[in-house]
């Protein structure tokens, strides 16, 4: 409903980046809209909302609903909340592990992430897995951990590189491969889609 209602030019995407604007963003039962800041989008957004439990048989629960400024520190106005039967609040939240604000994520943020990545290793399993564990636990967990994030924004090459760095550290260390560990297959060639 958002993507028709986009090209009929009703509503306007927000720009995220010089080169990609968004409106929404969907995950099972939750959806992430953006907008910009005007009662008439916000009139719009609400009744393609309506619309869609009208044809679904769904409905919205506006009562868990926020509203969000993108400002720092400030809140939407309460007449706009309101209006949308929803709580206001302001920015930075998480949401689905992902720190979203109104500025890019900070160094700080992407640690956050590489902690993840690592949160999902315990010593135990490289010491107990074999080989061909350790590449399905590599391909099944810690291929997937970065994949919200991916969805959202776009991973500087020093992330990509420190996840990849845990992952072959993590199969290529192990009882079986001695103290050191060994590489027995090129990385270029594992990570082969």
């Amino acid at each position: 409903m958002f993507s028709h209602v986009l090209r009929s030019k009703v509503l306007v995407d927000v720009p995220l980046n010089q080169s990609v604007n968004i409106c929404h963003f969907q995950y099972a039962d939750d959806l992430l809209i953006f907008s910009a800041d005007g009662q008439d989008d916000l009139h719009i957004i609400k009744l393609i909302l309506y619309l869609f439990e009208g044809s679904s048989g769904l409905s919205i629960n506006f009562s868990k609903s926020w509203l969000y400024s993108t400002n720092f520190g400030f809140q939407p106005h309460q007449s706009s909340a309101r209006n949308l039967n929803c709580s206001r609040n302001c920015l930075p939240i998480t949401y689905l592990g992902i720190p979203l604000s109104g500025r890019r994520p900070k160094r700080s943020d992407w640690v956050k992430l590489t902690s993840m990545v690592c949160s999902r290793l315990s010593p135990w399993k490289a010491k107990y897995l074999s080989l061909g564990g350790r590449l399905t636990l590599i391909n099944s967990v810690l291929s997937i951990v970065p994949v919200y994030w991916i969805s959202v924004f776009k991973l500087p090459n020093w992330v990509i590189k420190e996840i990849d760095k845990i992952r072959r550290d993590f199969l290529c260390k192990g009882p079986d491969l001695g103290p050191k560990g060994i590489r027995l297959i090129a990385w270029d060639r594992i990570t082969i889609p």
